[in-house]
Parts: structure tokens; sequence; C-alpha cells
């Protein structure tokens, strides 16, 4: 679980977009994965990515929404390996008390946003990536809403041996704790990477000390952040302090080297989901099948719940 911090402008969205293929990089770039140089088409076998924006049809249910998600991702899956997939799912992501009931549309109430944030990311979970790269998880929900999320993908994570990469702003000291790594980042360059726990200690090595009741993470946005003048403890700090920070970080990596490994036995999962895949004229018709499915359910249930007006007869026309 590597949670991705920095000040407006550092870089955090582009270099999610970067690692999950869907933006193209310099020549000289490259993405590696326990040493295996990884293409744009194996990051699309291997990832997913969660939008900030929740794009969910308000007429299914929880349940449905993550089977449609799947037999999309895996069109010839079967019936019953669906069903215990999705099952799992929704276990983990404490989503058992709401799997059946709808997500909720403008005109009728649905699930909490906790609740829906958990769906949108169980849609890309419930497809069985190595690597999930989350936007903005926690955007527009409260401390305790965004502790539930990211604890829930956390255990699910922990469980089936997932990278969890997301960016994210302004984490309180349990959510920031959900995490097992922290990269900051400032006028797109790396500043810190390394354990959460070791960002005060960090913080002390370049002459700034803890605050009371104020998480390090905040001493060290402000310290990163370029476009206001900074001012920590009382004293005000030089523009050049970004500078400081990245050659301190710079010091301390060369004595050392902690590459993250993928589990063993997530390479089995990984040939299982190539298996399953279907290509041409037959993906395209399986596709075509379970979404005009899904639309046929989706549109004769907004009509049962909004049924169109009774015409009213126009006063001018009397």
């Amino acid at each position: 679980m590597v949670a991705i911090m920095g000040p407006s402008g550092a870089g955090k969205s582009t270099l999610l977009d970067l690692m999950s293929g869907r933006k193209r990089y310099d020549s000289g770039g490259k993405i590696t994965m326990n040493g295996h140089q990884l293409s744009r088409h194996d990051l699309q076998i291997l990832s997913s990515f969660v939008e900030q924006e929740d794009a969910l049809l308000g007429t299914l249910t929880s349940r449905e929404t993550l089977s449609y998600a799947l037999r999309l991702a895996m069109p010839k899956a079967k019936p019953d390996f669906i069903k215990e997939r999705v099952d799992h799912v929704i276990e983990m992501l404490g989503l058992r008390s709401c799997a059946d009931n709808q997500i909720g549309t403008p005109l009728k109430r649905g699930l909490s946003g906790g609740q829906k944030r958990r769906v949108s990311i169980g849609c890309s979970l419930v497809t069985y990536p190595r690597i999930l790269y989350l936007d903005e998880p926690t955007s527009g929900l409260d401390s305790t809403a965004a502790k539930e999320v990211i604890a829930s993908v956390g255990a699910l994570a922990k469980t089936e041996g997932i990278i969890v990469l997301a960016s994210i702003h302004q984490p309180s000291y349990a959510t920031l704790n959900e995490f097992t790594d922290l990269v900051l980042l400032s006028q797109g360059s790396l500043c810190y990477h390394g354990k959460v726990g070791d960002l005060e200690q960090f913080l002390l090595e370049i002459g700034v000390g803890s605050v009371p009741f104020v998480p390090p993470t905040d001493t060290a946005m402000q310290l990163l952040n370029t476009d206001f003048e900074t001012e920590v403890q009382g004293e005000h700090l030089s523009r050049d302090v970004v500078q400081q920070f990245k050659a301190h970080f710079e010091s301390r990596e060369k004595h050392r080297s902690n590459p993250a490994v993928l589990r063993e036995d997530t390479t089995d999962v990984t040939i299982a989901i190539k298996n399953e895949q279907v290509l041409g004229i037959t993906k395209i018709w399986l596709h075509s099948k379970i979404l005009g499915e899904r639309m046929t359910l989706n549109y004769s249930r907004y009509v049962i719940l909004h049924p169109a007006a009774p015409k009213q007869e126009n006063w001018i026309d009397r």
C-alpha cells in the first residue's frame, strides 16, 4: 500500500497515468516489476485504474455492478466462479449490508458516499488486478469514511497480494497509517520514498521537528509547496528547501535498496486471466450481449422508478 502525496501540480496524477500505461513516457523511461520490464499491453492485463469520480449506474445493486464488471473483464467465466468471486469482494470490502441495495439516483437515495467509493474500487478489484491505481480515493469523504475505504482496500490487497498505489490528499493519522509506504513529490521530482513511520525521523534529520497534533505529512507538504511562502514552527524557510529535501533523500537512497516484490503465487492468477481473455469478433459479441443485458435491466428499472408524468392539458389551448 503506497500513498502518493504532494502539493498541487507536483505530478501525482501524471505519475499514476505513466505507471498505469495511460500515457506514454519519453524515450529512456521504463516500467519494471520484479526486475522484468513491462509493456503497455502487460500493464493493461496486470493493472486496473480507479478514477476519482464514481461512474455507476444508479438502478443496479452493488452485487449486480460487481458482477457485470467481472463478466466484462472475463466474458467466458462460469456463473459459479463469478458468484464466488463477487461474494468474496463484497465480504472483504464490507459491503454485505448493502450488497442488494441499489446504488441510487438523483431522485432516489441509495448508498452513502463511502459505500459508493468501495463499490467503484470493487469493480476493479473483482477483476484480479496485480496492481491497483487509485486517483484520490478519499476525495469528498469525511475522515471516518475515508479510513473505512482505505482499510477495506488494504485488507483485500494484503489477502491477495495486490500492490496498491493511491494519490491521496490530506489524510488523517488513522487513514495514513493504513498505508505501508509513502511517496512525496514536488515540482515533478521524487522527494521521499520510504515507510510511513520513517517520515518523522526524516524531517528531524533535515532540521524540522514534529509539531504536536500535526501529522508529519502536513509538515512535509508545507515544506514542499513552492506556491506560497513557507513557515514551519514560526520560522520562514528559503525557497531552496525543496532542493534540500531532495538532496537528503538522494543521499539516504545511495545506501538503501529495497525494491517491492510481488508474491510468487500471484503469477498463476495472472496466467488464468490471460487464458480467460477473448479477442476479435468473439469479444465484441460477448461484450455486446452483456452490455445489452445490463442496459435492458437499467432501463426497465428506471422506467419503474421514474414513470412518465401524466400529460397535462395546455391552458393556452382552452
